[in-house]
């Protein structure tokens, strides 16, 4: 059997949701996605994980989609809401997972034991043409870029492309980012080089030259799923699994935690002062690093009255997030007296965990 018809094949399996291999991309089948599932803005908005980003004239809608092939559940979707038909040279559209020392490191990149890896993965465009990946190192210079075609419109397609070992380049082992996975949509000449076997080692590329421009016109979609990348010279079956699997690898790096009520409670604690309050919220996982907070309609209460928060900051460098501090905006709090952290009479109070790479 030839490789190529033995590639098309195993696109085509479907385990039974066993784990048949080691897939460093998390959430590649886009099933999770804490933050929402739709967003017209750049950042880490939608499927968990995978940072999109719109650098062009134009605008787009970023979705979880449930269009997939079969066997998958969800895929990551682009619909061009306005167009931007010709491209500065500083302009494009991509999306990028950047992947932990710690999950890559098995690939030994940087030196003269390099392995060669394979991306494999999903794409339905409503447009043919020429696409990108492109496979970037901790500092952004050595670049590794590869293009594919879609061949039929509105057709989900599996693709494979090869990652010769890489040699050289900064490759972290520890808690930190080491591979950009990139796959780019258009491209401008500012961060394109031609497609090569070969790593370029100096320029930050971004995609191949020759990237098909999906913002051309209003309407023009793009969906991908099942992406996957893993060690050796032979692309692996997508290793399904649980979506609890798939949700605790992400809330390594983002974790939500919102109530079910507009008084949900969300922690409890002791408060130390009459404007601030030490409060115990355990997360699921261990974090990666120290996180960033982000909040919305919180309050302290003791059950008899509520004093909404103004600030919440962790109280040391820490993934486990022992204890953070809430402040109020006034005084009023009893020192040593219990209270819980909780919404404040709304639906979308929440806190929020981000160690994002």
């Amino acid at each position: 059997m030839s490789k190529a018809r033995q590639l098309a094949d195993l696109g085509n399996q479907v385990d039974d949701g066993a784990i048949t291999g080691s897939n460093m991309v998390i959430n590649g089948g886009m099933t999770v996605a804490q933050r929402g599932v739709t967003s017209t803005s750049s950042g880490y908005q939608t499927v968990d994980r995978f940072y999109t980003q719109e650098g062009t004239s134009g605008a787009v809608t970023w979705s979880q989609s449930s269009d997939a092939p079969d066997g998958f559940v969800n895929s990551l979707g682009i619909e061009v809401t306005t167009a931007d038909s010709s491209l500065a040279t500083n302009e494009y559209i991509r999306i990028f997972q950047n992947i932990e020392g710690n999950v890559s490191s098995s690939l030994a990149w940087g030196g003269s034991g390099a392995k060669p890896a394979m991306l494999s993965f999903w794409v339905k465009s409503s447009i043919t043409g020429t696409f990108g990946v492109a496979l970037q190192d901790n500092v952004g210079t050595t670049s590794y870029l590869q293009s594919y075609t879609i061949n039929s419109a509105d057709t989900w397609e599996y693709k494979t492309v090869y990652v010769s070992p890489a040699t050289s380049g900064t490759w972290p082992t520890d808690n930190t980012q080491s591979i950009r996975l990139n796959f780019s949509f258009a491209m401008g000449s500012q961060y394109a080089q031609p497609a090569s076997s070969t790593w370029y080692t100096s320029g930050d590329y971004r995609g191949p030259d020759g990237v098909t421009n999906i913002m051309a016109t209003v309407g023009n979609t793009f969906k991908i799923t099942g992406v996957c990348l893993n060690v050796g010279d032979s692309a692996i079956a997508f290793p399904h699994e649980s979506y609890g699997d798939t949700l605790a690898k992400c809330q390594r790096y983002y974790y939500k935690h919102a109530g079910i009520s507009k008084y949900g409670r969300l922690g409890h604690g002791q408060a130390n002062t009459s404007t601030a309050c030490q409060i115990r919220l355990e997360v699921p996982v261990t974090l990666r690093g120290t996180p960033s907070v982000a909040y919305g309609s919180l309050q302290l209460s003791d059950t008899t009255a509520g004093f909404p928060a103004s600030n919440v900051l962790i109280s040391s460098a820490t993934t486990t997030l022992d204890a953070i501090n809430v402040t109020v905006t006034s005084t009023g709090l009893t020192t040593y007296r219990h209270y819980f952290l909780e919404g404040d009479n709304n639906l979308s109070h929440y806190i929020s965990f981000d160690a994002e790479l």
